[in-house]
């Protein structure tokens, strides 16, 4: 009996230092827990804004493509466009909200003209000026001429790390 009791006393013993242990043993691996988590989250919020950005960048070098092309005509694709982009107002610092507005206002003017030129030849009436036409081939060089600038403003938009 008198055994017994040593051993239960011994084994008591043990089970409140084991048991005043487990206490922050718990606390570390919830606040582990916690912090893990918060990164996760932090990383998925970090992935979102990516692709939304890079979304945008996409269809914004798809506008320059289609404008370097000559395949803008008229205020339609200028329009779809800006309605596809406008949402970058919100992801993006005013460099690149000002170069959204510069290809929207460039790629109205540049359809406008391609739209008269296209006019002209069917036509086959010359209503188009010397002037326009270097303004067009201006403009389709600034647009070609864009591709690396809007490369270089979106490198620093994208990263996820």
């Amino acid at each position: 009996m008198q055994l017994l009791k040593i051993v239960f006393e011994i084994y008591s013993a043990y089970v409140v230092s084991f048991s005043a242990l487990l206490v922050p043993v718990i606390t570390i691996s919830i606040a582990y827990i916690a912090y893990q988590q918060y990164r996760i989250e932090k990383q998925r919020v970090r992935m979102e804004l990516y692709e939304k950005r890079y979304r945008i960048y996409k269809r914004i070098m798809e506008f320059i493509r289609l404008c370097i092309e000559g395949g803008i005509t008229g205020f339609t694709e200028a329009s779809s466009f800006y309605s596809d982009v406008i949402e970058g107002k919100f992801l993006f610092n005013d460099d690149v909200q000002d170069l959204i507005e510069t290809l929207h206002s460039n790629g109205i003017r540049f359809g406008e003209l391609n739209d008269k030129y296209d006019r002209s030849v069917k036509s086959r009436k010359v209503i188009f000026t010397q002037e326009e036409v270097k303004e067009k081939h201006d403009l389709s060089m600034w647009f070609y001429h864009e591709i690396k600038h809007v490369t270089l403003i979106f490198k620093k938009h994208l990263k996820i790390v």
